[in-house]
């Protein structure tokens, strides 16, 4: 009986050497990016908390402000708030700073309203609506 021959027998071993060579490549690379867009990740997490910084309203505001009302503590648990509540919720953007100054920003000093937005809460606190107030809407305070 006679059986086809169908190639060299060495030539198997050096293809399976190959293939196993190009995925260890293959993974090696990939590994490779996995480590990089990871290291990439952390440093733009970095730099984006980095540039964000809190003021202390208070010691912002002084001393010159109206007195705070003096409750007596009730003697049971205290109640919710009933009443509705708007609150004025307003960010600050600076111009200043040499990478402001790259993109045409000028010298100028202080903060300039960049977010404006009011927040409803509701009587009872069951639900808030946020209106957000583009920049640079002028409207009639009552």
């Amino acid at each position: 009986m006679f059986l086809p021959v169908t190639g060299h027998h060495g030539d198997e071993g050096k293809e399976t050497g190959r293939r196993s060579r190009a995925l260890k490549i293959a993974g090696l690379a990939l590994a490779g990016t996995l480590v990089l867009g990871a290291g990439a990740a952390g440093w733009a997490y970095w730099h984006l908390s980095d540039n964000i910084t809190g003021v202390d309203i208070d010691n912002a505001l002084g001393d010159d402000r109206p007195p705070k009302p003096v409750t007596t503590p009730a003697p049971s648990a205290p109640a919710l708030p009933s009443e509705a509540l708007n609150i004025l919720v307003l960010g600050s953007d600076s111009r200043s700073g040499r990478e402001n100054r790259r993109l045409g920003g000028g010298d100028s000093s202080g903060a300039r309203s960049d977010t404006a937005m009011v927040v409803h809460l509701d009587a009872g606190r069951t639900s808030a609506t946020v209106v957000s107030i583009p920049r640079d809407t002028l409207v009639t305070r009552p």
